[in-house]
Formats: structure tokens, sequence, C-alpha cells
């Protein structure tokens, strides 16, 4: 199965050709669903939120900037003091003509500090009963400043910005007349007191006119531009921009109960129904404001548009929309068609450059041209020139490395072979010191029972002193052969000295070969570690050979100290006996000295059997540890030849590189360019 997929794999060009299409594919797909979505939605009644949002806030600014205007006309023509003087009609033809050039207000009250509304040209005209018991005038003669506010005066709801008026009071000259005939009261102002509220300024607009206003501006296409309607909870229409004739009817429809129910998509929503028209509305209930003597719910606006248009500009708009994105898809994929090929033009010749390189040839010589390393590609083309380099430079200390180590391993191997000979005649020649040993130990054991068969005799019979005369001379015979063959271990201990002193030579010479393997193998780098092991081997068995032979030289040492004291022994016996026969002939009470001399021999005898056994067993030491040098030189024949084999096929496996011939000779740079390509354009 796995073979199977890699062998579908597309290429470089493939994979980034179906990425792109499957990205396009889910942003056509995306897009497509977000186009659907925002068409089926903006043809719901729940858009019209915004709109109206966007209304009430219109509505709002504008009522903020009627307040200004409002603040403005009681500051700026110095209303406060002249309602206090009550002397304000005076100022209202002029406040009137400002007015009616800035804001041009529907609606222009100025009332005293008593809620009495001032009459003059430019003011609106209401009753004065209706005007002192408003809720509205007596908020802003209580001080309170109104903007943005709906208010339905005398039939009608408006806008309004109020504001008070206020005048720091005059002083009171008490009871009687002021000065100059001036009324009580009607002294000079004073400074230090609070300014008083004197009355008020009321602006408001019809709120049908704001309406009509925002109609014109949703849409010049009069069936999908908003309309707004202000309906009272009595069903009673307060401001519409529809026509006064359809108001009565409208009043009705807009109860929840006379709405109807449209299709929408998956969806039944609530529409209203109207002079023969369906529209989609939004409902904004609990509108407060001022009526009358009161402040509370107004009533409800609606913003409603009508449906008739829908279907068809639903499907239009959505097809459209979906054009544009098809041919936006199709510019993506061949976008992307060229972006592929351009960019798997230029990786083709770096997988180019790279073939021969992975299957272990090519000519490292060669180099990757580079345009330009401004880009990711380029960056690469010089990332892989470097990379030549290094191999170039590796594979030339590779081939030196090898040439060396197949010389060096040839000397080792013809060195190792050089010590099995000297082992293999180590090995014989401490085969015969051991026999050698082995019969010096017979003959001490036979010279010993014969120093306690002559004490048993002495002890016998010590009238025979003729008879134990001849047996003197015998024991000085035998006395003198014991001298000699000890005279002889003494000569075989020399020569077994001498062989020790090769086998410790051989010992050093394998240490110091050991230690130039060890060198060369960690010239060798990762190929030369096994042979690195095999070095370190063969120089701990040399180390252990070297201590061995010493052991042995200080044991041969012993046994000639041993011996030396034997042959003085036997020289002093060999007195003694000649002393004996002598005295032997004079007096038989020497005789008893003569035993005690020969078992004092005897003694002595014993202990050369002694050490003559603890030599055969160190020499029987010493010929296993020959046998193990000889092994061990084996060993380091065949470790040798192994690193032979082992440079050579190192050597093998960097010949299918190009590689200069300077590189081989001293490691120069220099490398030849590959044929120009557009790995770095």
């Amino acid at each position: 199965m796995s073979e199977r997929r890699r062998r579908f794999r597309p290429g470089l060009r493939g994979q980034v050709m179906i990425t792109i299409a499957a990205v396009a594919l889910l942003e056509a797909l995306a897009a497509v669903y977000l186009v659907y979505d925002a068409h089926r939605e903006a043809s719901r009644g729940a858009f019209l939120v915004k709109h109206y949002n966007r209304f009430d806030a219109y509505r709002k600014g504008l009522g903020r900037a009627m307040a200004a205007n409002a603040a403005l006309a009681a500051r700026g023509f110095d209303l406060g003091p002249a309602l206090r003087d009550e002397r304000a009609s005076e100022l209202v033809p002029e406040l009137g003509e400002a007015l009616a050039e800035t804001a041009a207000p529907d609606l222009v009250l100025v009332v005293d500090g008593r809620g009495r509304p001032l009459r003059g040209e430019g003011l609106t005209v209401l009753p004065p009963d209706a005007v002192a018991q408003s809720r509205l005038v007596s908020d802003v003669l209580g001080g309170m400043t109104v903007a943005g506010e709906l208010a339905r005066i005398d039939g009608h709801v408006y806008q309004v910005a109020a504001v008070p008026v206020r005048a720091r009071p005059r002083r009171a000259f008490g009871s009687g007349a002021g000065p100059e005939g001036q009324p009580p009261g009607a002294g000079p102002v004073d400074r230090t007191a609070e300014p008083e509220v004197v009355g008020g300024v009321v602006l408001g607009v019809r709120i049908e006119r704001y309406m009509e206003d925002y109609q014109r501006q949703s849409d010049p296409n009069a069936s999908k531009q908003h309309r707004l309607t202000l309906v009272g909870r009595d069903a009673l229409v307060l401001a519409s921009v529809f026509p006064e004739d359809e108001q009565g009817d409208l009043g009705s429809a807009l109860q929840e109960d006379a709405w109807g129910e449209a299709q929408e998509g998956e969806d039944m929503v609530a529409v209203i129904l109207h002079a023969d028209h369906m529209y989609d509305f939004h409902q904004d209930e609990g509108v407060r404001g001022y009526d009358g003597n009161t402040y509370g719910d107004l009533g409800s606006f609606f913003l409603m548009r009508q449906r008739d248009f829908k279907a068809q500009s639903f499907w239009d708009r959505f097809s459209s929309s979906l054009s544009t994105l098809l041919l936006f898809a199709g510019i993506t994929l061949v976008l992307g068609w060229l972006l592929a090929w351009y960019i798997t033009r230029r990786i083709r010749v770096l997988v180019h450059a790279t073939e021969d390189l992975a299957q272990g040839q090519g000519d490292l010589t060669k180099r990757l041209h580079v345009g330009s390393t401004d880009d990711e590609l380029g960056q690469l083309a010089s990332n892989l020139n470097a990379v030549f380099a290094h191999i170039h430079e590796l594979a030339a200390k590779v081939q030196r490395a090898a040439f060396q180590v197949g010389a060096s391993s040839a000397e080792i191997s013809a060195a190792s072979r050089q010590m099995l000979d000297g082992a293999q005649e180590q090995a014989r020649k401490t085969e015969s010191s051991t026999a050698a040993v082995t019969e010096l130990s017979a003959s001490i054991q036979q010279v010993a029972e014969n120093a306690t068969e002559a004490t048993r005799v002495a002890r016998k019979s010590g009238e025979d002193v003729q008879s134990a005369i001849g047996r003197m001379q015998e024991i000085r015979t035998t006395v003198d052969e014991a001298a000699a063959r000890i005279h002889e271990l003494g000569e075989s201990g020399k020569r077994i000295g001498n062989i020790v002193e090769v086998i410790r030579q051989i010992s050093d010479q394998t240490t110091l070969l050991a230690l130039n393997a060890a060198i060369e193998a960690a010239h060798a780098g990762e190929h030369g570690k096994g042979f690195a092991v095999v070095a370190d081997e063969v120089s701990g068995l040399a180390n252990r050979v070297g201590q061995s032979a010493r052991d042995i030289e200080d044991l041969i040492a012993t046994i000639k100290e041993q011996t030396q004291e034997a042959v003085r022994a036997m020289e002093a016996g060999t007195t003694e006996v000649e002393e004996g026969t002598r005295l032997v002939t004079r007096t038989l009470a020497d005789l008893q000295t003569l035993v005690q001399v020969v078992e004092d021999t005897a003694h002595a005898v014993s202990e050369q059997a002694v050490a003559s056994d603890e030599i055969a067993r160190n020499m029987d030491a010493v010929q296993r540890i020959a046998a193990e040098v000889l092994g061990s030189s084996e060993e380091a024949v065949d470790q040798g030849e192994h690193l032979h084999r082992l440079a050579h096929g190192l050597e093998e496996s960097v010949k299918g590189f190009r590689i200069e011939a300077s590189r081989l000779e001293d490691g120069g740079e220099g490398a030849k360019r590959l044929p120009p390509g557009d790995a770095g354009e």
C-alpha cells in the first residue's frame, strides 16, 4: 500500500497546484456561503436595525446641535436680564430673525419665570395655559437642559431642545417706590447672589422633517426607501412619511395582531401589510418623550421597507457576486500554475545537480550558478554550493586518510606477523625451560631422599666406621652431583631470564605498535573506530605480558639467590664430609657431628626441593603467558588484515566522486562551475 501511495504521489508542481486549487476552492465555497448569507440577511427585516440606529443617532445629533443653538440664543441676546426686568419683548424680533437664519426651527418658545409664553414675530403661538402646565416647561424652569427629546405639543411631535435662562437678581429697596420712580425691588444687580432661572427657551423641529430627510437619503429608488412612522399606544399615528390619507389604516396595520408572515429561506418572518404592499420592518418600542404635563412612553417607531423588489434583486446580486468569485478563482488557478511552474523550474536545476551525489557518484568540483540570493531558492543554491564544497573537502580528506590507513595497516600487519613468529619461538623455548625445571625438581627430590637415607645409616651403625667413611665418600660424590645440578639450575635460571627479557622487549614493541595503530585509527575518524578498539586490546595484552615478564624476572632472581646458597651449602657439606672422614678415622665421637651435618644438609636439600617446585609452577605460568601472547599475536595479525580491508573499502567508497588532485595532495580550494542554470535567478 505504501509503495502504491509513493508511486502516485504528485511532484512539487502538482502539490503546489493541488494546494492552491484546494485553497481557492475553500475560499470560493466560503465566499459563496458568505455572499449568499449576506444577501439573505440583507433581504430580511433584521438588517433594518442598523439603519434605524443610524437614524436614531442622526436625530439625536441634530437634537444636541439644536440645544447649542438654544443656549446661544439664551446667552447671546442678554435674554436673562431682559426676562428679569420684564423687557424681553424688545428682543423677540431680533431673536426670531437670528433663529430663522440658523436652525430654522418649527417651534420657538420663550417663557418667563412663571411659564408664560412671550408673543412676537418669529415665536410660536400656543395657548398660555397649555404652555404653563407643560412638563417640558416646568423641567426647564427647574433648571434642566433638554437635548434631543421628543415632545408632543399641540397635536404634533417635535424633537425639542430647551435651556433655562438665568440672571442675577436685583436688590430690593423695601416698601415704597424706588429711586426715580422705579418699582420696589428694582434696585441694582446683586453681584454676590447666584444666578437664578428667570425663564427658558424651547426650540423644536417637526419629527416628520427628519423622517423625510432620512427617507430621501436611504435610496434614490422610491420602492427601496426606508419609511419611518411613530405610532402611539392607542394605534394613532403621531408622525409618518406616509400620506395623510393612508395614516388611518396604517395605525391599524402596525398593530401586532395585524402583522402578516412571509417565507424567508427556511424561516417565516413577520411583515406589515399596508396599501397592497408588503413591508419588512423594525420596531423600536418604548419611545419616551413629553406629552402635555407628563414625561413617559409616547409609542413605537417603525422603520419599514417594501419587499416587492427583493426576490429578483436577491438572485441578481447573488449571481453577480458568484460570477465575480468564479472569475477570481480562475485567475487564482492560472496564477497558481504560473507560480508552481516558476518555482519547480528552478528547483529542478537543484534536483538535477544533486542526483549523482545522492547515488554516491558525481563531480564534486562543479558548482551551481547562483544569480541572486535575494530569495529562498537563491539562498538554497548558495547553501548547496557550500555543501558541495564541504563534501568535496570531506571526500578528499577521506581518500587521503584511506591511503594512510591502508599503508599503516600493511605495516601493522607485517609487524604483527613478526611478533607472531617471535611469540611462537618464545613458546617453544618456554616449553623447553619448563621441562628442564621439572627435571631439576625431580633431581633435588632425589638428593633429599639420599640425605635422609645417609642420616639413617649413620645413626644405625656407628661401629662400622670404615663403612661409614665409604658411605661418606658416596655422600661426597652425591653432594658434588647435587652441586653440579644446582649449578645447572642457576644456568637454566639465566636462560630463563634471557627469555623473559625477550618477552619484555616483544611486549614493549607490541605496545608501541598498538599506540601507532591507535593514532592511525584516530586519523581515520569514523572508519577507524573498529581498529581503535583492536589496537586498545592489543595494547592491554602487551601490558599484561610485560607485567608477567617482570614477575618472572623477580622469581628468577629469587631462585638464583637460593641456588647460590645451595651451592655454598653443598660446598660446605663437601668440606664437612672430608673433615668428617678424617675425624672418623681418629675418633668415633666425631661421628655424631657428622650425623648432625648430614641432617642439616638434608634439611637444606628439602628447602631446595620446595624452591624447585615453585620454579616449576612459575614456569608453567610463563608457558601460559607465552600461549596468551601467541594468541594475541595471531589476533593482532587478523585485525591488521581486517583494518587493511576496511581501508581498501573506504578508498573504494569515495572513488565514485571526482575530486581535484590538489585536494588529495594538500587540500587546496577551487571548483568548477556547473553549466549555467536558473537555480538562483
